[in-house]
């Protein structure tokens, strides 16, 4: 009985005893931080799904946390007994079985009903100390996918990953992304899954992935971590003045915006963003607060980043008038002595060559 359970002489046969367990323990300690994994491993459920090992309920050792393991206690802190989890998921209680002890990964088909289940935050589940969404990589993988993306070097290995989170094969990843206006096939999609690092060329067409990922998962994801294995946190973090201009592109990838896309939310040529990012050109002052009305409403902008860039930009662009005020000064003194009238006519006659730099007439024209 409960005595044998407190002395960790047995474990309940009924293992949906542990949830109702913690809703009585919440309910009369006025928490919600008491679940299944709290009571079982003693740690929480938002940390077990991360952790490798685990503390054994009985012994006084570790257990590896497997996919099976993880599974088992998510339907566990819904309140769900194998034959109503298999009823929603559309299997019958032997699959259950399989996936929860042999450590079997179920179907994208699935998957996908289990994951829109545990993301469905109710009163009346043990999920409300569980912060993080729970991802396809979260529970039949070693770690959510940001943290995987991290880890994986090759660009095409990245790629991979956003397709395992999707839960779908090569086959339906292509016509995802024709359906996307990209043209491809699954020998195309099988050599950029091999890719070291994503092609120049062709490395805006990528951004289709997190576009897939957030209307597929209703998520947004990082694009830096995609693009370049960094979160944009730590990318924005390493620019200084001498790189200042990346910091354009890292907001771009961060929210999975094209030259393109990014060049016609502004009403510009996407050439122009190119000369922006490589730091040819400043935005002017009516672009700088486009970009801000664009990024303002992303992750990104939310974070404070976006206002970090506008002000380093207009830092810039004030620096950069003053330098090419005095550089004109001091090769043309005497034009601090013009009105405005005579500079810009002063300006006319030197574009059509009319003066020199310095000033003077040259032979044959006249004042």
């Amino acid at each position: 009985g409960i005595e044998a359970w407190e002395m960790e002489r047995n474990v309940p046969v009924n293992q949906l005893v542990y949830y109702k367990l913690a809703r009585i323990f919440n309910q009369k300690l006025g928490l919600n931080s008491i679940d299944v994994p709290m009571l079982r491993y003693g740690i929480g459920l938002d940390e077990f799904i991360r952790v490798k090992r685990a503390r054994h309920e009985l012994e006084n050792s570790r257990i590896v946390v497997t996919p099976g393991l993880r599974l088992k206690n998510l339907r566990l802190s819904k309140g769900l007994l194998v034959k109503e989890f298999a009823a929603i998921c559309k299997v019958d209680e032997s699959t259950v079985h399989k996936w929860e002890n042999r450590n079997v990964i179920p179907i994208p088909e699935s998957a996908r009903i289990m994951l829109k289940l545990f993301n469905r935050r109710q009163k009346t589940d043990l999920f409300q100390n569980c912060a993080q969404t729970i991802g396809y990589h979260s529970v039949f993988s070693e770690a959510p996918i940001e943290v995987l993306l991290e880890r994986k070097k090759r660009f095409g290995e990245r790629l991979r990953l956003v397709r395992e989170e999707l839960m779908v094969n090569s086959k339906d990843m292509v016509e995802l992304l024709q359906g996307k206006g990209l043209t491809t096939v699954a020998d195309t999609l099988t050599i950029w899954e091999k890719y070291k690092t994503p092609p120049a060329n062709i490395r805006d067409q990528f951004m289709v992935y997190l576009e897939l990922y957030y209307e597929q998962t209703g998520r947004t994801l990082d694009g830096c971590l995609l693009f370049r294995q960094q979160p944009a946190r730590e990318l924005l973090q390493e620019v200084f003045d001498w790189n200042q201009f990346e910091l354009l592109v890292y907001l771009r990838e961060a929210v999975g915006l094209s030259k393109k896309s990014l060049a016609e939310k502004l009403n510009v040529r996407p050439r122009t963003v190119g000369d922006w990012e490589r730091g040819a050109v400043v935005p002017g002052r009516q672009t700088r607060e486009k970009i801000s009305e664009i990024f303002q409403d992303s992750p990104v902008g939310r974070t404070g980043l976006l206002k970090d860039f506008i002000s380093r930009i207009n830092r810039i662009n004030k620096n950069k008038k003053q330098i090419d005020a005095d550089k004109l000064e001091a090769r043309n003194p005497f034009r601090s002595e013009m009105s405005g009238y005579e500079e810009a006519r002063f300006n006319g006659r030197l574009r059509k060559g009319r003066v020199n730099k310095e000033g003077n007439v040259k032979i044959g024209e006249s004042i």
